[in-house]
């Protein structure tokens, strides 16, 4: 259950390969490296909600469909 943005050679066909590849696939990269980036900025203590699991499905392209999170109380976040 460990999300690491960082990771390398991720292999699936989200973006289509060979002559079908989506000529948006850089510009819909980096919305969601900074869409991330942004959400972890403002919104940093945060997890998955006890007695939750995450609804994740596969095929051509993986998606999770559901995952509740619990955000920390303000007082707690900041420090």
């Amino acid at each position: 259950m460990d999300l690491d943005i960082r990771r390398s050679k991720v292999t699936h066909s989200t973006f289509g390969g060979g002559p079908h590849r989506c000529a948006g696939l850089h510009l819909a990269r980096m919305e969601a490296i900074v869409t991330l980036q942004e959400w972890l900025a403002r919104i940093p203590a945060f997890h998955v909600k006890a007695g939750t699991n995450p609804v994740f499905r596969s095929g051509i392209i993986a998606a999770v469909d559901d995952v509740h999170f619990e955000w920390a109380p303000i007082a707690a976040a900041v420090g």
